[in-house]
C-alpha cells in the first residue's frame, strides 16, 4: 500500500473511529448506566476484570464525555487537514 490509497485508508478509519466516538459518546450521555454495564460484561466475558463501581456523582461522565468530543473533533478534522499525499 502506498501514496494516494495509504492516505485514503488512513482516513477512512479516522472516519469510522469519529462515528464510533460519537455513537458511543451520545449512548454514554444518554444511558450512562447501560454502558458501564455492558463494559462490565465484557469485562467478565474476556477475564476477570472488576465491575464498574456504583456511584451517585457523575462528574466522571462530563470528562469522558468531554474525551470523546475531542478524539471526535480532532479525527474528523485531521482527514480533512491534509490533502498532500502520504510519501
Amino acid at each position: 500500500m502506498s501514496g494516494a490509497r495509504a492516505e485514503r485508508f488512513v482516513v477512512l478509519n479516522l472516519r469510522l473511529l469519529a462515528v464510533s466516538f460519537a455513537v458511543v459518546g451520545i449512548l454514554f450521555i444518554a444511558v450512562p448506566n447501560g454502558v458501564l454495564d455492558v463494559i462490565s460484561d465484557l469485562g467478565d466475558a474476556i477475564g476477570g476484570f472488576t465491575t464498574a463501581p456504583e456511584t451517585v456523582e457523575k462528574f466522571w461522565l462530563a470528562l469522558a464525555f468531554a474525551f470523546m468530543a475531542t478524539f471526535v473533533g480532532s479525527a474528523s478534522r485531521s482527514t480533512r487537514a491534509s490533502h498532500s499525499p502520504i510519501s
